[in-house]
């Protein structure tokens, strides 16, 4: 490893992952108001599901799954970054120069690499976060969920792990679509501006463009998680659906059964 690389890998984590915690009180009941509406899709608008967090938990309720969140976000921001900035040389290393595609190639097995080492750090927190997002006891939550998972270690692995074939499904849907759009909307930029090193200006225009595309492929994704994540137990519901009800549309930990539904 070259001299320095290390530590502008450490120094990237800590950044990132400072970056996320910094912005989560702002962020964080935002994030519950989105969640509450996909785990209860009769709630039409986002003040409607405001109003009943706020009726079931008060405002302390819009700060439910804190812990497990705020876990995820840090995690995530800090080994995003060197990742980001290791896994696309060494693709480039290992793949033959007539299938590189000018970068395309290495950002796209980068968003894999990515997606198929994370879901197993990021599916026990998700599953965390969502269940207290979406329960109504305020008090003693992680204790309901470790009670309600049966007591014994493999029903409680079973609960964490639940919704781990939607969640892979969503971080390759997600930092594919993130990493190809980044690459292929700064390569534009570059091209048109005639800048090698891009401004903070064109930066900020080119995230504009990208956001909104991963936003638009993911969302599905994302409902379909947490509708498998939201608050009930595998152990009691081995037949559960899209409203936890038999013979909604199955949605399991098996990728393949997100197809159906989504297409229904």
């Amino acid at each position: 490893m070259p001299e320095g690389t290390f530590r502008r890998y450490i120094e990237a984590s800590i950044l990132g992952a400072s970056r996320g915690l910094v912005a989560l009180p702002i962020e964080h009941p935002f994030d519950c108001v989105k969640t509450y509406m996909q785990a209860f899709p009769h709630l039409r608008s986002p003040r409607v599901a405001a109003n009943e967090i706020y009726q079931a938990k008060g405002l302390v309720g819009f700060y439910s799954g804190a812990i497990p969140n705020s876990l995820r976000i840090a995690g995530k921001q800090a080994y995003r970054w060197p990742m980001m900035l290791s896994f696309p040389s060494l693709f480039s290393k290992i793949v033959p120069a007539p299938y590189a595609a000018g970068g395309t190639t290495e950002r796209i097995l980068t968003g894999i690499a990515i997606a198929s080492l994370e879901s197993f750090f990021v599916c026990p927190l998700e599953r965390l976060k969502v269940f207290l997002m979406t329960s109504n006891q305020l008090k003693h939550g992680l204790r309901s969920f470790m009670e309600g998972a049966g007591g014994d270690k493999r029903s409680l692995r079973v609960e964490l792990f639940r919704g781990l074939g939607a969640v892979y499904t969503r971080g390759l849907v997600s930092w594919v679509s993130f990493l190809f759009a980044d690459h292929q909307t700064k390569k534009f930029a570059r091209k048109i501006s005639g800048e090698k090193e891009l401004s903070i200006k064109t930066l900020m225009i080119c995230s504009v463009p990208v956001g909104l595309f991963n936003t638009m492929l993911n969302m599905p994704f994302d409902i379909v998680k947490t509708t498998v994540q939201k608050e009930h137990y595998v152990q009691r519901d081995r037949s559960f659906g899209t409203d936890g009800n038999p013979g909604s549309c199955n949605i399991s930990s098996n990728p393949s059964s997100l197809w159906p539904c989504l297409m229904s």
